[in-house]
């Protein structure tokens, strides 16, 4: 039998830009909210956010939610020891790395029967089953096996970003970041030109776009675009840039040349 959220407690565990987010969402539904973190954030506060020591927030919580980055300082953050503190009846969710937690005394703990559900989007070691179809194959991480073997847990393979929108908002960060990194960045202002709109080239025949890796190749030349370097990517049997601003023949219209049957499948800027 489920519990309803409203009127629970939940312990949000790094309370920057993602936890600010999942604090929202956790006070929409009416939950009080406990938040660790070295640094506190106003807009949690502000949403009624008390913030504790970590013990005091295992302690209270029936939710424990975790959003911190894997640092040393915070590497098997969650231990045998913080699992100890926890409710007997709480739920542990890690959506940010799987090394926050010690997954074995995770195991231990569940196996007693003291934590009534668990969601994690990896675990550490991160077999590499992650990343590969194996279905069909023998699951030879011990720990992996016998986690998933509990009907209260659920494992993912930190593949939640993974959609047309994440992955465009991904390559947009990354070329502001590298615009942002340029020597000459503390002098431009506000009246820079801004980084171009991305889109992908679709492939013929209707066909669905393809990733390629390769996609920092454009990322580099808008950020020099960016920056007024005006300097392109070196070219190359697959990627040559056009020297007139329209499409030339057999290439896509960012200049990237097309790969067989029209499939180029990598960044080009947007129409204008």
């Amino acid at each position: 039998m489920g519990r309803d959220l409203r009127g629970r407690t939940v312990g949000v565990i790094g309370t920057g830009r993602i936890g600010e987010a999942f604090t929202r969402i956790a006070h929409g539904f009416g939950m009080n909210l406990l938040g660790w973190d070295l640094a506190e954030n106003s807009v949690c506060a502000g949403l009624g956010m008390r913030y504790v020591e970590r013990e005091e927030l295992f302690r209270e919580a029936d939710v424990v939610s975790l959003h911190v980055p894997l640092l040393p300082s915070t590497e098997h953050l969650v231990d045998a020891r913080a699992l100890g503190l926890m409710k007997d009846d709480a739920i542990l969710v890690n959506s940010s790395r799987g090394g926050l937690v010690d997954t074995r005394a995770l195991v231990d703990v569940l196996r007693a029967g003291r934590c009534s559900a668990s969601a994690s989007t990896s675990t550490r070691p991160r077999p590499a089953c992650f990343f590969y179809d194996k279905s069909l194959d023998v699951v030879t991480d011990d720990v992996l096996a016998r986690l998933m073997t509990f009907p209260n847990v659920v494992v993912t393979s930190h593949q939640a970003y993974y959609t047309e929108d994440a992955v465009t908002e991904i390559v947009d960060t990354t070329v502001r970041n590298v615009r942002d990194y340029a020597p000459d960045a503390t002098a431009r202002t506000s009246s820079s030109r801004p980084v171009p709109a991305l889109t992908r080239c679709r492939p013929a025949g209707g066909a669905a776009p393809r990733w390629w890796p390769s996609c920092w190749r454009e990322c580099r030349r808008r950020s020099a675009e960016a920056s007024g370097a005006g300097a392109a990517p070196p070219a190359g049997p697959r990627h040559r840039v056009s020297a007139g601003d329209g499409p030339g023949r057999g290439r896509s219209r960012c200049g990237v040349r097309r790969r067989s049957r029209g499939r180029c499948g990598r960044w080009c800027r947007r129409s204008r």
